[in-house]
């Protein structure tokens, strides 16, 4: 028995003959969760939180660890409880605290790891080499510590199929990733207690889904993450869930349980300060308000996202924003508006699809304005290059929609039919 289960196993003991709750035990120490997962034997108090433990159920620490291996569980603790804060650190982006954390493990504390840590170890180190964009190194060493933890059938592995998965995702290994998130998800019936697991499993299914465009599939997972997730009471990943939903439902043409998502999401980073999620939750609400022709309402969320990513620095971003405003005021024939915004962030704009579009809508209103036919041969050839700029399924369903906007409408039938020729 290792020591989490032995401390887990003396805990639960101790509260029960006291008649006292997860909730009453952790009040003012950690939060009920955690009580629930120590009991478990699924995470590792540090010294100082076992210590205040053992003085509210009124024992000693050697009790719950057990005298004759005081030390060596002391130290295994130790280990334990740096592992724990490493990866609390990295969970929270803060890489440099984790990466400091790490090269404090020596040697020495190397040889003292049961199996168990050096596996968790390995977790961390591959999860720093994924921070550091060395993804092909981060999965070698990911596949180290499942070969090292296979046989002790520990929820550990879920976590460790996951991370492959999402690194597989990002070496284009599309069904390695499958496989691995596949293998995760057997994990999670394993261990329906480790609803972390369940939650992050079933997230990144639906993402492996969404990117697929296979929608239905997508939706099914994400609905199971939310549900483990909700039913918890759980902010863990409950933000990108309900992003992702949103992604998921507006690809299904359900505008409204989309936007319900993407305001849900909204909440939750708005509670967690991520603010440049909150930037994109904007941006999307802008384009889900566009499709209902709420133009006034989609402008406000894009000009709120402009402010977020201009807050941020980010100017790239600001100035995508600053496009969609554009294609707003085109939308509602304010053409005056539209072209002063265009000429502020032409130069800015690094999407050539967007800055070719744009182009040809306004060299095709100067035709409009002096008949110029020169203005409109041009307003042709920018909307052709924009159309063969990109692959991208909404992209040329979007220069679709600007080519009966401006041009089917005002009857320039054959300029029309001479940019679709191409599709």
């Amino acid at each position: 028995m290792n020591i989490s289960t032995q401390i887990g196993l003396k805990i639960k003991e101790m509260r029960t003959l006291q008649k006292m709750t997860q909730e009453e035990l952790s009040k003012g120490i950690v939060n009920r969760s955690f009580i629930s997962q120590l009991e478990k034997g699924m995470v590792s108090p540090s010294i100082e939180t076992l210590e205040k433990l053992a003085h509210r159920l009124d024992c000693s620490i050697s009790y719950l660890i057990g005298q004759s291996e005081r030390n060596s569980a002391l130290e295994q603790l130790n280990i334990s409880s740096l592992l724990d804060n490493i990866e609390s650190y990295l969970n929270e982006s803060l890489i440099d605290k984790g990466k400091k954390a790490f090269e404090s493990l020596s040697g020495e504390w190397l040889e003292r790891m049961n199996t168990y840590e050096k596996g968790k170890y390995l977790w961390v180190k591959a999860r720093l080499k994924w921070f550091e964009g060395d993804y092909h190194e981060a999965e070698i060493i990911t596949r180290k510590a499942i070969d090292l933890l296979e046989d002790q059938y520990s929820n550990q592995l879920g976590k460790l199929y996951n991370f492959l998965g999402i690194i597989s995702f990002r070496l284009k290994k599309i069904e390695e990733s499958f496989k691995s998130f596949s293998s995760a998800l057997y994990y999670t019936h394993q261990f329906p207690s480790d609803y972390n697991l369940k939650v992050e499993t079933n997230l990144n299914m639906g993402v492996y889904h969404t990117h697929l465009k296979e929608y239905q599939s997508a939706a099914f997972y994400l609905k199971k993450a939310l549900e483990a997730a909700e039913s918890h009471s759980s902010l863990f990943k409950l933000g990108e869930i309900q992003m992702t939903l949103g992604i998921t439902y507006k690809n299904l043409s359900s505008y409204d349980l989309a936007i319900h998502s993407y305001l849900h999401a909204e909440e939750i980073f708005n509670i967690n300060h991520e603010n440049e999620q909150l930037a994109a939750v904007y941006f999307n609400l802008g384009l889900l308000y566009r499709e209902k022709e709420s133009i006034a309402k989609a402008t406000d969320y894009f000009m709120n996202a402009k402010q977020i990513y201009l807050s941020l620095l980010n100017s790239e971003l600001g100035t995508k924003c600053d496009v969609q405003i554009i294609k707003n005021c085109l939308l509602e024939d304010d053409f005056v508006k539209a072209y002063e915004l265009w000429k502020n962030i032409e130069t800015a704009i690094t999407n050539s699809y967007d800055r070719l579009l744009l182009k040809g809508i306004f060299h095709l209103q100067n035709y409009k304005n002096y008949k110029n036919r020169n203005e409109l041969l041009q307003s042709v050839a920018f909307f052709k290059e924009a159309l063969n700029s990109t692959e991208d399924v909404d992209r040329r369903l979007d220069l679709q929609k600007h080519v009966n906007k401006h041009f089917i409408k005002d009857e320039l039938f054959e300029e029309a039919k001479e940019i679709l020729s191409d599709l």
